[in-house]
């Protein structure tokens, strides 16, 4: 007694439920749309059904009884009518499709800002090499007109002590700038 009890609360509700397609089905089959309107009035109010085949199996039923085309919305977790289905798919693509551009938008600013401190960065670079590369040259100017200055006092001061020598020689030799001379390039030939 205790086993047919359990059996009953436990498999009979389910087994409704279960049933109520294939019922619903075989409404539709004996046109018999009252019945159907029955089934479709409770399957109306299941959510979340998962089952391909129920949703399907809904959705014909539901169809059939109210006269209107009904399909299972996962959206709304729920049977609903093709008209409002598809607003509310419609309206859920370009809410998507309005993301998916601002995303897109988002992207390209950052890759334009990317691009942006990416050119600035190499024009800066570029900048400070043309900076080094006058520096560089005017460091050459300065080494090169002070060589020239150098060597044209040195020619002057060698001129003078040639001079000088030519004269006195013996004074010229005891002078330190002339013998600072005559020590890096010899004494001049007699």
């Amino acid at each position: 007694m205790r086993l047919t009890i359990f059996f009953l609360v436990v498999f009979l509700p389910s087994r409704a439920f279960a049933d109520i397609y294939s019922d619903c089905q075989a409404a539709i089959e004996a046109d018999d749309r009252t019945a159907a309107l029955s089934y479709a009035t409770t399957m109306m109010q299941f959510n979340q059904i998962w089952d391909p085949k129920k949703q399907t199996g809904g959705a014909d039923c539901i169809s059939y009884a109210t006269g209107k085309t009904y399909v299972y919305s996962f959206s709304l977790g729920a049977f609903a009518e093709a008209t409002a289905a598809e607003a509310i798919l419609v309206a859920k693509r370009k809410e998507a499709a309005e993301a998916a551009a601002l995303q897109d938008q988002k992207a390209e600013a950052e890759r334009m800002a990317r691009i942006k401190e990416a050119r600035l960065a190499k024009a800066e670079a570029e900048r400070q090499e043309a900076l080094a590369r006058a520096e560089a040259v005017r460091a050459a100017v300065l080494e090169a007109a002070d060589a020239k200055r150098r060597a044209l006092v040195w020619t002057r001061v060698l001129e003078g002590c040639l001079a000088l020598y030519s004269k006195n020689p013996d004074e010229t030799v005891t002078n330190r700038v002339c013998l600072d001379v005559f020590l890096e390039t010899g004494l001049p030939a007699d």
